[in-house]
């Protein structure tokens, strides 16, 4: 057997060096005392209650499976398709969480519950900026909103006045930038962000999102008015509706007003005379709603009823007149009870990724990320119409050794940058100018790069995710290895599992046995009548047949073959006889017995006991495979290491 023990001459303590240290090689291959002791104290808490292992024990335990786990490489068993399709998925999986931060996305759950606190009253000057602009349009954008807000802030203009000579959101600039009263997830993410950071009279420094910059200022902020339910009545009169359609509408809703001032019932009067046909059959009720989920005026008469059961006049807005009763008022809920709802909300928010973002920058920092301006523009500036047909020429780049991007040990350089443009270009068809489009483009690529040398070094810098990627790694080589050589070995040798069964048959060997068959009845007389049948020789599958004609629940019969000591009141009724017969009641249940023969104490038959006969079979074969690998493959192992780690465990 190729299996040696190394001495060393000096004690080890364990240190971080002696987490290092070498426990034992398979065929050369180094296992450390780290890798052994993660799989053991993992191990060890499993199986501590079921079937615990000295560190001696488990050694060997160890040898067993790295012996396999070599055998497979040396197969190249990982290097086949479907295994490196199934361990770079499992890869990528336990990667996810090192490539974010999850104490943001935390973070990000709380800050919305505390937005959700208050409503914000705020109006804002934007200016148009496409999310992948070139740094120069960037920098004349924001220059240009820092001068407007400085001439505010210095009382040359109002911003009332800046706003409807500026903004490019002609929406708002009409209203002198005004966005009304708005609360969390009503804005995009950075711009939220900063209307709650603000004081009321307070103007932001220039805030980017994917629409442009834009500089904010709070104007108000009020305690939430949470949701509201309400039922509403409804006259319709779209807008553009004449003169006397409008007139018609408003005489309606006045004639239905009049009703419920007289007493009438709400939900009836919204039945017969809504012209809301999706609430008027549930009497008006509409689903409860919170800000700007209504039309303004609708919402700001809805919260403004003090009372349920209050009653709003009419009131008119882009769809016609309404009266509005208020059905009940809800309160912000605890976080507990909401973080589902907010989980939701921010999948589909733009704050959904801010783990992954903040995480860059982070990396960035770590990694010294630089960006080499002058050569990455040269790239950019040679890019003309012609990328949107695919046709524009990298040529001249290809060969460039000259940086663009820089992190870490890694260099991108123009003529990678180039090649990978060169690839994409035609598949990246852009309305917009292509210097900025490619311009984001290098920028995702970069990106993307970072992240990758990230995950490809998770290993270096994290011990358990290096652990745990080769736990699944040699697991999937286990697998597949056993698979082929035990489990369809073991199932397709039917000669050899029978012939181990013949010289093996003292394995199986069971004391006298009853060969009977036991009807369970749920009443005593079913169980009387059925012990008749039995001693009329009626077998098991006929009493089947003749009382569960109508329900499967009557009886339920078993035919089998149990030792004497298997069934204490069985053997207790049949007393070790052939042909006996009885009944007994446990629980509420009754069960008849009858009993065929009695069978001598000898080995079970090989049809009777297949399964457990194939796993000793597949133990069998799995001894013998480790006996040929340790005598295939060299196994060493550093007992004085060993020792040590003895004391440590």
């Amino acid at each position: 057997m190729k299996f040696t023990y190394l001495a060393l001459a000096l004690g080890i303590s364990f240190t971080l060096s002696a987490q290092e240290a070498v426990l034992f090689s398979v065929d050369g291959e180094p296992v450390t005392v780290e890798e052994f002791s993660y799989v053991y104290n993992k191990n060890k808490d499993i199986g501590r209650d079921i079937d615990p292992k000295t560190p001696r024990e488990y050694l060997d335990l160890y040898i067993n499976f790295k012996l396999k786990v070599h055998e497979a490489e040396m197969m190249g068993m990982d290097t086949t398709r479907k295994f490196t399709r199934e361990f770079n998925s499992y890869q990528e999986q336990l990667a996810r969480p090192y490539m974010t931060l999850k104490e943001v996305n935390e973070e990000v759950l709380q800050e919305a519950y505390q937005h959700m606190h208050w409503d914000i009253r705020a109006r804002h000057i934007m200016l148009d900026l496409a999310p992948d602009a070139l740094p120069e349009d960037t920098l004349k954008v924001y220059n240009e909103l820092m001068t407007i807000r400085q001439q505010i802030l210095d009382g040359q203009r109002t911003f009332e006045s800046a706003a409807k000579a500026i903004s490019t959101d002609t929406y708002s600039a009409r209203q002198g930038g005004d966005l009304g009263w708005f609360t969390a997830f009503n804005m995009v993410y950075p711009f939220e962000k900063m209307a709650y950071e603000l004081e009321p009279g307070e103007i932001s420094k220039p805030v980017r999102t994917e629409y442009g910059y834009h500089i904010i200022e709070a104007t108000d902020r009020r305690y939430s008015r949470g949701k509201i339910e309400v039922a509403h009545i409804l006259a319709y009169a779209a807008e553009g509706a004449s003169e006397e359609e409008m007139a018609a509408a408003e005489r309606k809703i006045n004639e239905i007003y009049a009703k419920l001032e007289a007493g009438e019932d709400f939900a009836t009067l919204a039945r017969q005379h809504s012209d809301d046909k999706t609430t008027a059959t549930k009497g008006g009720v509409l689903p409860a709603f919170g800000m700007r989920e209504m039309l303004p005026e609708f919402e700001e008469i809805s919260f403004g009823l003090a009372e349920d059961g209050d009653l709003s006049v009419p009131f008119k807005t882009k769809i016609g007149w309404h009266i509005v009763k208020r059905i009940h008022r809800y309160e912000l809920e605890p976080f507990e009870n909401m973080k589902d709802e907010l989980i939701q909300k921010i999948g589909r928010d733009s704050r959904s990724n801010l783990g992954e973002r903040v995480f860059i920058q982070q990396l960035k920092k770590e990694y010294e990320f630089t960006v080499h301006e002058e050569a990455l523009m040269e790239v950019i500036n040679s890019v003309g119409d012609e990328f949107n047909e695919g046709t524009w020429d990298a040529s001249e780049f290809l060969d460039s050794k000259e940086v663009v991007y820089s992190f870490a040990d890694r260099e991108i350089t123009q003529g990678e940058l180039a090649k990978h443009l060169n690839e994409i270009q035609q598949r990246k068809r852009s309305s917009n100018d292509n210097r900025a489009r490619v311009y984001g483009l290098s920028q995702d690529y970069a990106k993307n790069q970072l992240l990758a040398y990230e995950k490809a070094h998770l290993a270096e810098k994290y011990p358990y995710f290096r652990h745990l990627v080769n736990e699944y790694r040699e697991g999937i080589l286990l697998f597949d290895l056993t698979q082929e050589k035990i489990w369809n070995k073991s199932a397709a040798d039917s000669a050899g599992l029978a012939e181990f069964y013949s010289n093996h048959t003292d394995n199986y060997v069971v004391g006298p046995r009853y060969h009977a068959v036991r009807v369970t009845a749920s009443s005593e007389d079913i169980a009387d009548d059925v012990l008749e049948d039995l001693e009329d020789g009626m077998s098991g599958s006929d009493i089947l047949k003749k009382y569960n004609q109508s329900s499967e629940l009557t009886v339920r019969v078993d035919t089998m073959k149990i030792a004497f000591d298997q069934n204490a009141e069985l053997h207790e009724e049949a007393e070790g006889e052939e042909g006996a017969y009885g009944v007994w009641e446990k629980d509420a249940r009754w069960t008849t017995f009858g009993v065929f023969d009695i069978i001598p104490e000898g080995p079970r038959e090989f049809n009777e006991i297949k399964g457990i006969v194939t796993s000793d079979y597949q133990k069998y074969l799995e001894t013998q495979w480790v006996e040929e690998l340790r005598e295939k493959y060299e196994v060493e192992v550093n007992e004085e290491v060993m020792k040590d780690l003895e004391s440590e465990l």
